[in-house]
C-alpha cells in the first residue's frame, strides 16, 4: 500500500509539474509500469528464493542422514567386535 501512496502522490506531483499532456501521460504510464515490474520482481524473488532455500535444506538433510548412518553402523561395528571379545574372554 506505500508504493500505491508514493505512486498517487507522484503522478499529481506530476500533473502540477508538467505543462504538456502527452508527457503527463508518459510520465504517469513509466511511473505504472515501473510498479508492476517492481511487484514482478518481488514476486520472482519471492519465489526462486524459496525454491532455492528449499534445494538447500533438502542437500542438508541428505547428507545429515548419511552421517548419521554412516554414525550408526559404525557403532553397530564397535559393539560386535566387543561381543566377540567378550565370549573370546569368556571362552579362556
Amino acid at each position: 500500500m506505500l508504493f500505491a501512496g508514493f505512486s498517487a502522490w507522484a503522478s499529481r506531483t506530476v500533473r502540477f509539474l508538467c505543462s504538456d499532456e502527452k508527457a503527463k501521460e508518459n510520465i504517469e504510464k513509466m511511473a505504472l509500469n515501473s510498479q508492476k515490474w517492481g511487484y514482478v520482481r518481488i514476486i520472482t524473488g519471492t519465489i526462486f528464493g524459496g525454491v532455492l532455500g528449499f534445494y538447500v535444506m533438502h542437500r542438508v538433510e541428505v547428507s545429515y542422514k548419511e552421517k548419521m548412518k554412516e554414525r550408526l553402523r559404525q557403532y553397530e561395528r564397535d559393539l560386535k567386535e566387543k561381543e566377540k571379545l567378550n565370549k573370546l574372554e569368556d571362552s579362556v
